[in-house]
């Protein structure tokens, strides 16, 4: 099993869990891809290359699904590599639960993603690690603060998620899974037209479309320190949420059945949901100036 971590703008990140994993018997090599970093992350990662460390760059910035599919590319390319771990550097993970995933993946010839339960730094479970593939009004309504009650459903319920053993799900999360990468390739890697946001659910959908498994591993899981290398490099929260909303815009559009009106639903949805985010940011600075008053 090989590895792949995606790095743009933070070595230090990357690094430190370069060498948390490294030492891992069932990890063979880790390929960090550069993403055209604009501050000399790659010449920084360069320095730790080694037997088991691979550095390389892409061409261009052309988000996560496209660096990763570089990464994955290259290792099938060059290594015939099977299975691949595609993770974040901003995780904690065990050398269990990486043994585990890959256990499983073997073992299961009609799965093509492994992932096991997120926790966030506090430790406490994260319930959005996993969703069901959701319906077009599920995914255009539910990070609304007013209509966000129509995509609720989409998530499993908490009984469902601190159940134990493997269940198969629609989409897991992005920041840590493993990966069968003959299927993961037959089903067309990831979606390089989705710069950032929204790659979990449209890998979900791939997969469903050529009949493979996407499956949580709910007695194993890893930390996820979340946002640290987004929050980096994207400062502003609004431009954040604009790039969530370009992203969906374009899966809404793509990937589920279409027309005028619904394409202009769509820019209203997303207009409201942007002045939400704004008067909510507002609101919340008021407060704190409030308290600091």
């Amino acid at each position: 099993m090989d590895a792949v971590v995606l790095n743009y703008n933070d070595a230090a990140t990357t690094i430190h869990f370069v060498e948390s994993i490294q030492n891992y018997s069932c990890i063979e090599r880790i390929v960090v891809v550069d993403n055209c970093s604009t501050d000399g992350s790659f010449e920084t990662l360069c320095k730790y290359r080694n037997d088991k460390i691979i550095v390389i760059k892409t061409e261009r910035n052309g988000g996560y699904g496209y660096g990763n599919n570089n990464g994955i590319s290259f290792l099938v390319k060059n290594y015939n590599t099977r299975y691949i771990i595609i993770s974040n550097p901003d995780v904690e993970v065990s050398e269990g639960t990486v043994a585990g995933c890959l256990n499983y993946l073997t073992k299961n010839p009609n799965c093509a993603v492994v992932a096991p339960m997120m926790k966030m730094k506090n430790m406490e479970k994260s319930y959005h690690c996993a969703w069901r593939i959701p319906s077009f009004c599920q995914y255009l309504f539910f990070s609304l603060v007013f209509l966000g009650k129509l995509g609720e459903k989409m998530y499993y319920g908490r009984n469902f998620l601190d159940g134990s053993g493997p269940v198969n799900v629609g989409c897991v999360a992005g920041s840590f899974l493993v990966v069968d990468a003959e299927k993961f390739v037959k089903a067309g890697l990831y979606d390089e037209n989705i710069f950032l946001y929204c790659e979990e659910t449209t890998l979900g959908i791939r997969l469903r479309k050529v009949n493979y498994d996407s499956v949580l591993l709910r007695d194993l899981y890893f930390v996820h320190h979340h946002s640290i290398s987004i929050n980096k490099s994207i400062q502003s929260v609004i431009n954040q949420k604009k790039l969530m909303w370009n992203s969906r815009e374009y899966v809404l559009n793509h990937y589920y059945k279409n027309n005028f009106i619904r394409r202009f639903i769509i820019r209203l949805v997303k207009l409201v949901s942007l002045l939400e985010d704004r008067v909510y940011l507002k609101i919340k600075q008021f407060k704190l100036i409030e308290k600091k008053v």
